[in-house]
């Protein structure tokens, strides 16, 4: 039997169902002293005067990062910084 499927916006109700529904297929998935593993990462550039130029916000989970921001001021795009942040989170993953 072929069912008919509609794609709609989810409600919020609907949004939080799906991540739990992730997260308990990935639990099934991943070493248990892993499973509570949860270090946010909160990493700045700022300059001489301790003005903040870029910025990165994530989350270590089990055994990933999930990067939430990556901002960089426009005076300071195109220098490389936001490379440098992700570089950085990258080596504190290890």
């Amino acid at each position: 039997m072929t069912q008919s499927l509609e794609i709609r916006n989810a409600t919020t109700e609907e949004a939080q169902y799906i991540r739990n529904k992730l997260i308990e297929y990935n639990a099934e998935h991943i070493p248990v002293e892993l499973q509570f593993r949860y270090e946010p990462i909160h990493l700045t550039i700022k300059d001489e005067v301790g003005n903040i130029a870029a910025g990165l916000l994530a989350v270590m989970k089990w055994n990933w990062i999930e990067v939430d921001i990556l901002w960089v001021d426009k005076g300071f795009r195109q220098m490389g910084y936001g490379t440098e942040l992700l570089s950085k989170v990258e080596s504190i993953a290890r």
